[in-house]
């Protein structure tokens, strides 16, 4: 995922430059954003994945050194959603490697129906979803963590009290689980860590969406308007013209 930030790429630059040039904001907006919200999503997504693959190892590890079953991971779904942000990351540098070439040919409706075809909105709204059911996805393996401690520290009490049962010694009253102690413990210390983030990456993506869409509504009240500007001055021009003509015929 990680490489030259989109902000930076040669085709980007020249793509925003040729939206400014042809007075198309409106696209020009919706572009710089997306451009800016994978940049920065990129990089942190990319954090959260390498954390997630450590912690996937050590499980796995865990579970074959004590036998222990449904320690599901939530690695799956953060590398989906990575996908995801790949996908409309090249999507975006396709779309402006081809949009110079389109306006030479068709003019400026090339270019409107250049970011039309991105789906920004849409995009945007996958990403949302994705981020939500990677958080989703840790929160379970926590809870699948805790309930495999205590399983484990429960054995280990009834083992202890068999024990001392058997040589007749008192058996002491029951401890409530330390789930912050041991390896267990501290890899849910990390999942949550985690959850925290790609929740608040699921935030920063509505809002960007929340602009995004703004953007849009914008234009088309920005258009509404002209239009009804236009229309107004058509029919003002046409009822000062009626008058001259009426001076012609006398």
């Amino acid at each position: 995922m990680q490489g030259t930030g989109l902000e930076k790429q040669e085709e980007i630059q020249r793509f925003l430059s040729v939206l400014n040039a042809h007075g198309l904001q409106k696209e020009q907006q919706q572009v710089e954003l997306l451009v800016k919200y994978l940049d920065e999503m990129d990089q942190q997504f990319q954090a959260v994945l390498e954390e997630l693959k450590a912690v996937n190892e050590q499980l796995k590890r865990f579970q074959q050194r004590y036998g222990v079953e449904g320690l599901s991971d939530a690695l799956g779904a953060a590398v989906n959603t990575g996908n995801q942000m790949v996908r409309v990351k090249d999507n975006l540098i396709r779309n402006a490697k081809t949009s110079v070439s389109k306006i030479q040919q068709q003019g400026t409706s090339a270019l409107q129906r250049t970011v039309a075809a991105m789906k920004i909105p849409a995009a945007l709204a996958h990403l949302k979803e994705g981020l939500h059911g990677t958080a989703k996805r840790i929160e379970r393996s926590i809870a699948q963590i805790g309930r495999v401690q205590n399983e484990i520290q429960a054995a280990g009490i009834h083992a202890k009290n068999a024990g001392r049962a058997m040589v007749g010694k008192e058996i002491p009253p029951a401890k409530c689980a330390q789930p912050d102690k041991g390896l267990l413990g501290r890899l849910q210390n990390v999942l949550k860590r985690l959850a925290k983030t790609v929740f608040g990456l699921e935030r920063k993506t509505d809002a960007a969406l929340a602009k995004v869409e703004a953007f849009q509504q914008m234009g088309i009240e920005t258009h509404s308007v002209r239009q009804e500007l236009k229309a107004a001055r058509k029919s003002q021009s046409m009822k000062g013209a009626e008058p001259r003509l009426k001076d012609k015929v006398r």
